[in-house]
């Protein structure tokens, strides 16, 4: 019989909350028997106010983190620091009991929106500019067995915590029901086509969205177990927070570390995937001997590499992009791997490398000014980092593109593409159907 994700490890919830107690208390240990992640994920929905998920490409690694026994919503340019702050001292107060184990401990999981100056919309009101969540149980799936690790916060007054779930008042508005369509799609392209050619910027990344819905209420645990059997290479992630989910399937590693072991993945230029092994060969040498798609991938390798450099004593990548194929869409990828500075922690390369011109642009301020003015939608999560740190110098994130954000029975699907020299709006506009194809499969194939 497999546990419920409201189980707790003998011992912890009789802890006295003492004075001198330290301010959270983490107990892990490996469970003999357990579901699958979809179905601990599925037991806690909709009770929990908060759910994660996160499955790393290697699938070494799954996550599924219930509740709140600590978290933090931090609002305005300074979100990095403050949520990196408010881990430290938590996990500096932390007992934590259990095994040197990647996933174990008072883990911490969430996002940050890709804008904090952008205008914000209703959709995404329960979602701040940085929340991240030490859930209060924690299951996670590892090459020895499912380990559950159960947090509790034993001084709430040394928290120091935002409310979690409570929206903290920040002027927002009312979103239509979908990004640049048609027309204003093409004006949108045209627009960022002109700053390319009088110089003004090198690359603009212009998003769209799209509304879909009536196929009935959204099955969440279902899309991720699609997601993980059908996008194999990807970051599996989803976040709920009270009726809202943002979850997506992420070919874009932003960055890892585990010790000092620095990892990244650049992706940018992108081509279909051929019908057959003929076409798609065909079509991935294609996309290598492409002078648009390699100058696009040019702008983002040197970008990570600049942003890498100032943060690791050694840093090495690939001479020259290979092919990533994913199930849609291949990309061209540069592989970066490094030793990070004494003292570095994974949310110093997060705020380093984001926003990455894969999603955003060169040069990066204009770049931005101007999907401020032509997108015509809030972004949110989408194309921010998501992901997970622990207390032993570990953590993932990920760039929350492929994704989409839930709501009640409909949801809204989030794409871009990277308007270069040479870049033509239909083209572009199908580059971004494509990706959205695998989350809109995922979604709907679960809908009753």
């Amino acid at each position: 019989m497999s546990p419920q994700p409201h189980t707790s490890i003998p011992g912890l919830s009789t802890l006295p909350c003492a004075q001198e107690s330290p301010a959270l208390v983490s107990r892990s240990q490996l469970l003999d028997r357990v579901a699958s992640p979809t179905e601990v994920y599925q037991d806690a929905e909709p009770g929990e106010g908060f759910r994660a998920f996160w499955a790393q490409r290697d699938r070494d690694l799954v996550i599924v983190g219930l509740g709140v026994a600590s978290g933090v919503r931090a609002s305005g340019v300074d979100r990095f620091r403050r949520v990196r702050e408010w881990y430290g001292d938590l996990a500096r107060r932390a007992e934590v009991e259990g095994p040197d184990v990647a996933g174990t401990g008072p883990l911490a999981l969430g996002g940050f929106r890709f804008d904090v100056e952008s205008e914000k919309s209703t959709e995404w009101e329960k979602f701040a500019d940085g929340m991240m969540v030490v859930p209060r149980v924690c299951y996670a799936w590892t090459p020895d067995g499912c380990w559950v690790t159960e947090n509790r916060l034993t001084r709430p007054e040394v928290d120091g915590s935002l409310s979690m779930f409570s929206y903290d008042g920040a002027e927002v508005t009312t979103a239509d029901s979908s990004g640049p369509e048609s027309n204003e799609w093409t004006e949108a392209v045209g627009r960022a086509l002109q700053s390319v050619k009088s110089g003004e910027t090198d690359k603009v990344v212009i998003a769209r969205r799209a509304a879909v819905g009536g196929w009935g209420g959204m099955d969440v645990p279902g899309a991720l177990d699609r997601l993980m059997e059908n996008e194999s290479r990807c970051s599996i992630f989803s976040f709920g927070v009270g009726a809202d989910t943002f979850l997506g399937a992420s070919p874009e590693p932003m960055v890892s570390l585990s010790g000092r072991r620095v990892e990244c993945i650049c992706h940018a230029g992108s081509s279909a995937r051929g019908a057959t092994p003929k076409e798609d060969r065909e079509l991935g040498q294609a996309l290598l001997n492409n002078g648009k798609e390699q100058r696009e991938h040019g702008l983002a390798a040197r970008w990570v590499e600049r942003a890498l450099g100032g943060l690791c004593d050694e840093l090495k990548w690939d001479p020259s992009p290979r092919l990533s194929k994913l199930k849609n869409v291949q990309h061209l990828s540069t592989a970066f791997h490094g030793t990070s500075k004494q003292g570095r922690d994974i949310l110093e390369f997060v705020e380093a490398l984001h926003p990455t011109p894969a999603v955003a642009g060169v040069p990066m301020q204009k770049a931005l000014s101007l999907i401020r003015e032509l997108e015509g939608m809030d972004r949110g999560w989408y194309s921010g980092p998501v992901g997970w740190m622990d207390h032993r110098e570990r953590g993932e994130f990920a760039i929350a593109i492929r994704s989409g954000l839930v709501r009640e029975d409909g949801a809204y699907l989030y794409a871009g593409a990277g308007i270069v020299e040479g870049s033509e709006a239909e083209r572009e506009y199908a580059e971004t159907e494509i990706k959205m194809l695998g989350l809109r499969n995922a979604l709907k194939q679960g809908c009753a």
